[in-house]
């Protein structure tokens, strides 16, 4: 009897999920269409899309094009003076009585124009407050066809459009008078938020030697008390940053892209003018796609260029893999490695140079190789390469993978700095990086539209 109740309540159950994914299973292939189309988008989206600026329903296709209501925007500038710690975020009418909002009565939407002037006005307010550095040189001038900010922004205006928060269409125009989309405002929200929470701009706050230095790359994903920030702080004072920007979010299970992480190891050779090492470095992106995902033997390369780049000769080690010969070009590299005292791969000697590796091995791989090859008391200019060659360590211990990933990097605190001057350098950097920012623009989908 209890036999046959229970299959009969098993029955009616499976009966009540069956109706319900009939009724309901559209629904449900829409959701998770929606969240992976979601982690396509770009940069601006995905970002717009986890501080929730706008309710979610706005970050559909469909939707992109919807023209946003008025009290939507209002609450997204609010969310955004929010997370940059505006004083007076905390209530709407405060906002509109500081005049950073705009008295729209019964208008259900807002104008382009209106919301440029409206970050506009934010932007002065951050400056007042002290929450973002004003600029203290004077920046491009851009003129579109149909907008010429009142002179109370052009301040502002100019500082939005260095800092590409404003970009404008191929025709040199804003298009002002038209109504704000989804789009419009996800966009210039998120690269506002981006800007401001960076301080990045038109020249730079004026500091004295007692100030404390700005705080560099932060990420929204990553506390205080990760075990990568001391990495990630030295690694940016490297200079490594440079010429890459990981996001608002380190993502670390994440692959990077060759680009990116050739960009890391060129922004430390141009901090510490060793810009010989440009070709080899050419060499590796040129090999294929850079906006493919980086794997260990390239990661292995990228390391030893930078490993050899502040070492004088030939430091190789021993060889333990298995998996490869030591004279192919990840072999040469993981016996630069070797000499340095960092081992790459498993345990077991298996390297696996074609696995794709995440965003943690990478940082954690160039930071073990920054802190032997610019260790402590070395920083303060450009290291002799025999004092980095008599600190290196006799023996290798092995660093799987799994290893980086959790390890506590003990490093040094004393900042870095240049060299020398490496404008050169630096100019054919950011001239390969935005070939490669163009090719990664191509292959957004064609519902991301450029602003």
């Amino acid at each position: 009897m209890n036999s046959g109740r229970k299959q009969f309540l098993v029955g009616a159950l499976a009966g009540l999920l069956l109706i319900a994914l009939t009724l309901d299973g559209r629904a449900l292939v829409a959701a998770v269409s929606q969240t992976l189309a979601l982690h396509q988008m770009p940069e601006e989206i995905r970002q717009g899309y986890d501080l929730e600026l706008l309710p979610h329903t706005a970050f559909t296709v469909g939707a992109w094009k919807e023209e946003t209501p008025s009290r939507d925007f209002d609450l997204a500038v609010q969310k955004t003076l929010q997370l940059l710690g505006s004083p007076i975020a905390g209530r709407l009418t405060d906002l509109v009585e500081a005049g950073i909002l705009s008295r729209k009565g019964n208008r259900a939407v807002i104008l382009r124009r209106e919301a440029f002037e409206t970050v506009f006005r934010a932007v002065i307010h951050l400056w007042n407050e002290g929450l973002l550095p004003p600029p203290t040189v004077s920046g491009s001038r851009r003129r579109f066809g149909d907008y010429t900010p009142p002179q109370a922004y052009r301040q502002a205006m100019t500082f939005l459009y260095d800092a590409q928060v404003v970009r404008g269409y191929e025709d040199g125009r804003l298009r002002v008078r038209r109504p704000l989309t989804n789009r419009d405002c996800i966009f210039l929200l998120s690269r506002f938020y981006r800007a401001a929470a960076s301080g990045t701009g038109t020249g730079t706050a004026t500091t004295t030697p007692a100030q404390p230095e700005p705080a560099g790359v932060a990420f929204l994903d990553l506390s205080t008390e990760s075990w990568l920030t001391e990495p990630i702080r030295r690694l940016d004072a490297a200079g490594a940053f440079a010429f890459t920007r990981l996001g608002t979010r380190l993502a670390g299970e994440r692959p990077m892209s060759l680009a990116d992480a050739a960009g890391m190891v060129s922004g430390i050779l141009a901090r510490f003018d060793r810009s010989a090492s440009l070709a080899a470095i050419q060499e590796i992106v040129g090999e294929g796609s850079p906006v493919r995902s980086t794997t260990r033997g390239q990661l292995a390369r990228l390391g030893g260029i930078l490993g050899a780049a502040f070492t004088p000769g030939d430091l190789a080690g021993d060889f333990p893999y298995v998996d490869l010969p030591p004279d192919s070009p990840e072999g040469k590299a993981l016996r630069q490695m070797s000499g340095l005292g960092i081992r790459m791969g498993y345990p077991t000697g298996r390297f696996a140079g074609n696995e794709t590796v995440t965003r943690f091995e990478i940082i954690g791989t160039l930071h073990a190789v920054l802190r032997i090859v610019l260790p402590e008391g070395t920083m303060a200019a450009a290291p002799d390469p025999d004092q980095v060659a008599a600190a290196l360590p006799d023996h290798a211990p092995m660093q799987g993978p799994d290893d980086l990933n959790r390890a506590r990097a003990a490093a040094a605190t004393s900042d870095l700095s240049p060299a020398a001057s490496t404008d050169d350098f630096a100019t054919i950097i950011r001239a390969k990086q935005r070939q490669i920012r163009a090719l990664l623009e191509r292959q957004r989908p064609a519902a991301a539209l450029r602003e």
